[in-house]
């Protein structure tokens, strides 16, 4: 379990968390280079051997820093930039860590989610045994407690052949104030989400959100800070749900190469951790396509 919910209050909090911290090994951050122009920004989440997701608008800022627009692909499709993505995992308690590719990147058309296939870097990455969360895709309702976890403003140098990488990790507590099953609005937040008053600074987008249970249920997706004393943060985090509708293709033991399927797959035949996944109904076209995903009442 990531987060132990038995020592957590239920009032809003935002405290520091040292990288000796569970959380780091499932919790990664973000980083982008190309040449000698590097970038960091967001946080992610392991789900899967090998596969994390993290949001969408934290792949749009690093297409954006290098290619100068936002993801141009079509819906639910890969994607591909000119630039090398990676990611940073913190491991036995703080005193080493792992550096892995990001040598495939999908766009979630249903919601504000990117899914990340991992590579290792070293022979030490390739001899990783994962350690899974579990999930609950079921969002939680109004009332209940949640934590979150993120990397705030991150900032990357580079110093003659060396790369410093300095995170600031955070966990933000506080309850969901409301739920949208559908969206919240036809713009902004045009996918299912909810609101919590937990606070989320700049670059913590993509961490992890998790249930009293210590299930993952969510990503951090947006804040809007108060805008007087007294008020609470306004925050959202995407539900996860939707991206079982997102069709891909990644290397499988006894499932064939290059066919692509859709995330609902990986729950029902237990590759991720998930609860809920029955309670998921995907809707196709007529050449096969997800159109639509729904989540069935209780």
């Amino acid at each position: 379990m990531p987060i132990d919910p038995k020592k957590l209050s239920k009032e809003p909090a935002f405290n520091d968390t040292g990288l000796d911290s569970p959380i780091t090994e499932f919790a990664l951050a973000i980083k982008a280079h190309r040449d000698d122009k590097y970038y960091a920004s967001g946080s992610a989440i392991i789900i899967g051997q090998n596969l994390a997701i993290t949001a969408q608008h934290v792949i749009d800022d690093f297409f954006r820093e290098f290619e100068g627009n936002y993801i141009s692909a079509p819906p639910n499709s890969e994607v591909a930039g000119s630039f090398h993505l990676q990611l940073f995992q913190i491991l036995n308690n703080g005193k080493s860590g792992l550096i892995w590719n990001v040598t495939r990147l999908w766009a979630c058309n249903f919601s504000d989610i990117a899914v990340l296939r991992l590579s290792p870097t070293t022979q030490e990455a390739l001899e990783y045994k994962w350690w899974l969360p579990k999930i609950d895709l079921i969002p939680p309702r109004v009332g209940e407690r949640i934590s979150c976890f993120g990397y705030r403003n991150p900032k990357i140098t580079k110093i003659s052949n060396k790369i410093e990488w300095q995170v600031d990790s955070k966990t933000s507590i506080g309850e969901v104030t409301e739920v949208h099953d559908q969206k919240r609005d036809s713009c902004r937040l045009s996918f299912p989400c909810f609101q919590t008053n937990a606070r989320y600074d700049g670059a913590m987008s993509g961490g992890p959100v998790f249930k009293d249970t210590g299930k993952l249920c969510g990503i951090i997706c947006s804040n809007l800070p108060p805008s007087a004393d007294g008020e609470d943060h306004v925050s959202y985090v995407t539900s996860l749900w939707p991206l079982m509708g997102m069709k891909i293709d990644i290397d499988r033991r006894g499932h064939p190469k290059s066919i692509k399927y859709p995330m609902l797959e990986l729950a029902r035949d237990k590759f991720i951790h998930a609860d809920g996944w029955e309670r998921i109904i995907l809707v196709p076209d007529q050449d096969g396509n997800i159109i639509q995903v729904v989540l069935e009442p209780a």
